[in-house]
């Protein structure tokens, strides 16, 4: 039988990855449209203090939004349709604190559809990556009960 502590700890693992792997990716596109300035390669830049520091703290603030969603209060009897909403709430949330903290100053075009398309794309990565990672981890730990 599986606990609870040990499930809920497998949702964060995931989470946390999933997050990771979304704000990596997120960087990437950042740097492909040409809103970052000062950084001759793409590794210089995902080098840089920021984007590293960015790395680490970004996903454990997320980390204390998915918390405080509830999402890890129920870990064994989850509705789908929950797990939907509140992975798309919580991805929304993080995506309009991440880029009101740190992104909004990296924007150098006047034009404001830019902004409006780096948080689309922000929200895009981390609820993909957090739905996909919650869904298998949900899916698998259903085939197992």
């Amino acid at each position: 039988m599986i606990s609870v502590h040990k499930q809920r700890v497998k949702y964060v693992v995931v989470d946390y990855i999933a997050t990771n792997l979304a704000w990596f990716l997120y960087n990437w596109l950042r740097w492909l449209m040409g809103n970052v300035a000062g950084f001759v390669s793409l590794q210089s830049f995902y080098l840089s203090g920021t984007v590293l520091l960015g790395q680490l703290f970004f996903p454990l603030g997320a980390m204390g939004i998915y918390y405080l969603s509830g999402y890890y209060n129920e870990v064994f009897r989850k509705s789908r349709l929950q797990e939907l909403l509140t992975t798309a709430g919580s991805a929304f949330i993080n995506s309009l604190i991440i880029f009101f903290v740190a992104l909004l100053n990296d924007v150098v075009l006047n034009d404001r559809t830019v902004n409006y398309e780096m948080i689309l794309m922000l929200w895009l990565s981390l609820f993909v990556f957090t739905y996909t990672g919650r869904s298998l981890l949900t899916n698998h730990t259903t085939r197992q009960i």
